[in-house]
């Protein structure tokens, strides 16, 4: 719980009374099958020398479950 404290100071954010009273809720839940075809990198997947990456799934090229 401290290195999600720590993240949420270093992102700026503050606790205060005045966020008490915000909530937010999902507009939509959505399941995706997470099988061999789920594009994603891996130890066995990424050549030596990469040492963090970062990347972003199109969700509409998925197949939903």
């Amino acid at each position: 719980m401290t290195f999600f404290r720590d993240a949420l100071l270093e992102a700026g954010y503050v606790e205060h009374t005045h966020y008490d009273g915000i909530a937010f809720e999902p507009m939509q839940v959505e399941h995706f099958t997470v099988d061999d075809d789920f594009p994603r990198l891996t130890v066995d997947t990424v050549p030596e020398g990469i040492d963090s990456a970062v990347y972003v799934i199109s969700f509409k090229r998925l197949r939903k479950q």
